[in-house]
């Protein structure tokens, strides 16, 4: 087991997801709790002379979270810098997550940690 912060990390990876498309991830937090998670990048069109702001957000769709990040378009990348909590495990123990990304031409390499325990607030 991998704690971070007294954290249990459940999950850990890397991806690569071409630009316009979203990644799937069902991720086993015990037997009968499965958490899927959707990774979803947008842009919004550059006006000249202006930088768009990054946000973050995750949102709940038919038993999904929706985790929806917004002009992460840096070469240099961008991090979520202390654990978002966003649900519970069936025994009450908070979920968190902890992410970063980098736009690499038309793809983004995204790299999600998803822990249980800690303080939700």
């Amino acid at each position: 087991m991998i704690t971070v912060g007294g954290r249990e990390v459940l999950f850990n990876k890397t991806l690569f997801i071409p630009l316009n498309e979203k990644a799937e991830i069902a991720i086993e937090i015990e037997t009968d709790d499965i958490l899927t998670i959707v990774v979803v990048f947008e842009e919004d069109k550059i006006e000249e002379g202006k930088k768009n702001n990054a946000s973050f957000n995750i949102a709940g769709e038919d038993n999904k979270g929706i985790f929806t990040f917004k002009n992460w378009n840096s070469t240099f990348g961008s991090s979520i810098k202390e654990p978002v909590f966003f649900a519970d495990d069936n025994n009450g123990k908070p979920i968190s997550f902890l992410g970063n990304a980098v736009k690499l031409g038309e793809v983004y390499k995204v790299e999600i940690q998803i822990m249980r325990g800690g303080k939700s607030g």
